[in-house]
């Protein structure tokens, strides 16, 4: 029988999916802000999102926050944690003005994005779930909510055929999950394809995954992780040393070991990738300049997505010869790349890889290149008058046979 997932499972699920996902990082998003009961809605006049905003940013930017006022929020997309919601939100960190000029996302771009990263996941194209349906006021007849016993609640879209027959019945669904938007905001919901009623022979065994204590009491099983090396479910990936923020802080103190001399790690580093601007996970910087010794991109254990395009995008983008994808923390987990010309890179192994970037962080090695390129630009300056002066002794050649010509026929007319 397919597994079946609990509400609850199903949003730890999505908020995981959600925070594994650079662009939903520091995103910034343009519309017209307003109060919406304790917290704040962004709005474009069509579909809006809800803003949580912190009492500290509140105050510093209270000439912001007057309804109808267009700015440009920056922080993460997330959920709504209430139980019944089944709405994104921004956790902010920053607002300014809406001027022209500035990149930001429009609520219709965020609603796109949303979609993408929601459709990519397998997990969620043909999902069973349990729970108890309920009406709701002000929806459509076809539109419910399945519940849990501790108040988590999911929207369904259902079809006519596969309405059950009565309020607070307890069911299976089977369908997809996808975004919609509704009363102009941007939710979730799942599609249901089919509904079966429960019985107590469809009663899911415990949790089996390895190691976690958390989750042995939840009724059914958790959401498992689809990578065959890593045996924790997605409710106990969240407290894992393998989760992506944690994979990116030990990136940084690889990079901060091998760096010094003049080079040092930063996180989220701005690229620029054709007419959109991306953010690099990690990256081993010069001081003071855009010269890239390596970037790194990294993910949690279960979400490699497009990992290594991305990360491939960033080495092309940035002309850096040295690449790390890590979707660990343990380093010999680590996948290591050089450029091997025409933008094509090739694994090599870990101790290539120190070797490769000591020699760029090296001050006596770095002097010895800088020396180098001094004199292959001396070089190409000699060579340059080199040729310059042949070409000069060329035309010197030239005018002394022209002269040579004219002599001989002068002689000649004297000799006549």
């Amino acid at each position: 029988m397919p597994r079946v997932y609990s509400v609850s499972e199903i949003k730890v699920m999505l908020s995981g999916i959600l925070s594994s996902h650079a662009e939903l990082k520091n995103i910034k998003v343009r519309g017209k802000i307003s109060p919406l009961r304790n917290t704040y809605f962004l709005s474009d006049g069509g579909i809006g999102i809800g803003c949580f905003i912190p009492p500290s940013i509140r105050t510093r930017y209270a000439q912001l926050l007057v309804p109808g006022t267009s700015v440009i929020v920056k922080g993460n997309i997330t959920l709504h944690t209430d139980p019944g919601f089944n709405e994104y939100k921004i956790d902010v960190s920053n607002i300014t003005f809406d001027t022209d000029g500035v990149e930001a996302f429009s609520m219709s771009q965020v609603k796109r994005l949303l979609l993408k990263i929601i459709e990519n996941q397998f997990e969620f194209i043909d999902i069973r779930a349990r729970g108890i349906i309920n009406h709701v006021s002000g929806l459509p007849g076809n539109v419910l909510s399945l519940n849990d016993s501790d108040g988590s609640a999911i929207l369904c879209q259902l079809h006519n055929n596969t309405l059950p027959n009565q309020h607070r019945e307890e069911v299976f669904v089977r369908g997809k999950i996808c975004n919609f938007s509704t009363r102009n905001k941007i939710q979730y919901r799942i599609d249901v394809a089919e509904t079966e009623p429960y019985t107590p022979d469809d009663s899911i065994a415990q949790c089996q995954c390895e190691g976690c204590d958390s989750c042995q009491p939840q009724e059914g099983m958790c959401p498992p992780l689809q990578d065959p090396e890593y045996k924790l479910c997605a409710r106990c990936y969240h407290e894992s040393p393998d989760r992506e923020d944690r994979v990116a802080q030990a990136v940084y103190a690889y990079f901060n070991a091998l760096g010094g001399n003049g080079f040092s790690p930063k996180k989220e580093q701005q690229i620029q990738i054709g007419f959109d601007n991306r953010r690099a996970d990690v990256v081993l910087v010069k001081d003071g300049t855009e010269t890239f010794a390596a970037i790194a991109e990294c993910k949690g254990a279960e979400y490699e997505g497009n990992g290594r395009a991305q990360l491939n995008g960033y080495l092309s983008a940035s002309n850096t010869d040295f690449g790390i994808f890590a979707n660990r923390v343990d380093p010999s987990r680590w996948e290591f790349y050089k450029e091997q010309g025409q933008n094509q890179y090739n694994p090599i192994t870990p101790d290539q890889f120190k070797k490769e970037i000591r020699a760029l962080t090296d001050p006596v090695l770095q002097s010895a290149r800088n020396r180098i390129d001094t004199l292959e630009s001396e070089n190409e300056q000699l060579r340059q008058i080199q040729q310059r002066l042949r070409e000069q002794l060329g035309d010197v050649k030239a005018l002394l046979r022209s002269a040579m010509q004219g002599v001989d026929r002068a002689n000649e007319e004297i000799d006549e």
